[in-house]
């Protein structure tokens, strides 16, 4: 059996991640893809519910780095892995903000940065067939035009 692949849809609230990964998923279901589609942070109960505490309370930003590597480290464990491993496409939607606010320290001293950037990287980098990074170009809250860049 082959391993699977991994494919993550990434970008900030209001770029279209939410839109686009249902159509990107039939596509692929549509070429006879055994395909997971999760999201992060989420994609497990505790996940979930991290999810939650991170939406809904003010806190350090190192603090909310910590919590999202603890729900991206279960998502792998329960989630992605073990789809891999059964030969299984896994598509995650998961914001750039997420990503790039753990590297920022609130002090500007950069020590979340040297800190966060292992975590980030840790067990899904070398899976990642794709990434899908969706920019918004928005002129008004009428306006909305997706783009999409391919780093592979």
């Amino acid at each position: 059996m082959s391993r699977g692949k991994f494919i993550t849809l990434e970008g900030i609230d209001g770029a279209g991640k939410s839109t686009h990964i249902g159509a990107i998923a039939d596509f692929l279901r549509g070429h006879g893809k055994d395909l997971v589609v999760t999201r992060e942070p989420g994609g497990t109960p505790l996940g979930e519910k991290l999810r939650s505490v991170l939406l809904s309370q003010t806190m350090h930003i190192e603090t909310e780095a910590l919590l999202m590597f603890a729900a991206r480290r279960e998502h792998i464990a329960q989630v992605i892995a073990p789809a891999l491993a059964a030969g299984r496409w896994v598509l995650r939607r998961k914001p750039t903000v997420s990503s790039a606010r753990a590297g920022v320290s609130s002090s500007g001293s950069g020590q979340a940065i040297s800190s966060a950037r292992p975590r980030s990287r840790a067990g899904c980098g070398s899976w990642t067939a794709a990434s899908l990074w969706l920019k918004s170009k928005k002129k008004s809250k009428r306006s909305f035009q997706p783009s999409v860049d391919r780093h592979v």
